[in-house]
């Protein structure tokens, strides 16, 4: 049984139900999806078409109510506290002990094509090895590395990215992975940047068994260069978002926008930070003449103004 996790909190309900479905669609067995939730633990919060989806196995939500100090680098940040939740996911999955490995997923993530042969691939690998987790590499250029490193102490050659994990359930337990990351978010308060990631990068520092950048592939929406061939899954890390206005001016967009759209929740999803930016990106997108080559440009414009006023 695939057992996949997501954190989240209420405003970006949305984009993880968008996520979760892009997975089930894919799928070619059941899957169990465990959510832990900052706001909720009610499962009506989900869209029918989850609920009722025929490669769900089962649904857990659990609301987060373990009291932390504090987690660091969250204001103004384009992610919220959730992102530290996972740490803690043995205090709420149920019969955690009897998983073998638990996939992360981040809620910015979408599923092209069916991952779970090579997933189950890494995961018997995982479960055979010393590594508690697998995770991608990041990649940095010289001065970022040099500075990232540095802040964090860093003494191998590997920086991991955290939107996407592999976790072996019985040594993240047995290694009391919680208590251990909850002392390094203590000592790193006010060295994090990347939020858990540096607190994941601090702790395992390189031991961990790398995976394929298939399974968690970068997509930047801040530049036009095309969707590498070999994607399974994506990544729409950094600050522009396929639901920001000037995310949805690239077409890499679209596969997040799509799977919205099979989902039943709107012709498109778009969120604004502050209107006066959503109005100078839907401005450049006339004078780019990108606005014209999007998905049905007149539906977008209608549901701009909608959702700019609501």
């Amino acid at each position: 049984m695939i057992n996949l996790l997501y954190c989240f909190d209420t405003n970006y309900n949305l984009q993880a139900f968008t996520s979760i479905f892009s997975f089930l669609n894919q799928s070619k067995q059941k899957i169990k999806i465990n959510v832990i939730h900052k706001d909720s633990s009610n499962l009506d919060i989900f869209p029918k078409d989850i609920l009722n989806h025929e490669n769900l196995s089962q649904l857990k939500i659990y609301k987060f109510d373990r009291k932390f100090t504090t987690f660091p680098n969250i204001d103004n940040a384009h992610v919220s506290e959730a992102t530290y939740y996972r740490i803690f996911f043995d205090d709420y999955i149920e019969n955690v002990k009897d998983l073998d490995t638990l996939i992360y997923i981040d809620s910015d993530m979408i599923c092209l094509e069916n991952p779970f042969e090579e997933i189950n691939n890494f995961s018997n690998m995982l479960l055979n090895s010393e590594y508690i987790i697998a995770a991608k590499n990041e990649i940095f250029t010289d001065s970022e590395k040099e500075i990232i490193f540095s802040n964090l102490e860093l003494t191998s050659n590997k920086y991991l990215n955290a939107g996407f994990l592999i976790i072996d359930v019985h040594k993240w337990i047995n290694n009391n992975l919680p208590k251990e990351l909850s002392n390094k978010i203590i000592e790193l308060k006010d060295k994090i940047v990347y939020w858990d990631q540096d607190v994941f990068n601090s702790y395992f520092d390189g031991s961990y068994l790398e995976l394929p950048e298939s399974l968690n592939m970068n997509t930047d929406l801040d530049n036009n260069k095309e969707l590498d061939e070999n994607s399974i899954i994506l990544h729409y890390y950094g600050k522009t978002k396929p639901w920001n206005t000037r995310g949805i001016l690239n077409k890499k967009s679209e596969y997040y926008q799509n799977n919205y759209r099979l989902l039943g929740l709107g012709p498109y999803h778009i969120t604004h930070k502050r209107r006066v930016i959503s109005m100078r990106q839907l401005t450049y997108g006339f004078m780019t003449f990108k606005i014209f080559f999007i998905y049905k440009p007149i539906t977008f414009l209608k549901e701009f103004f909608i959702s700019l006023f609501r």
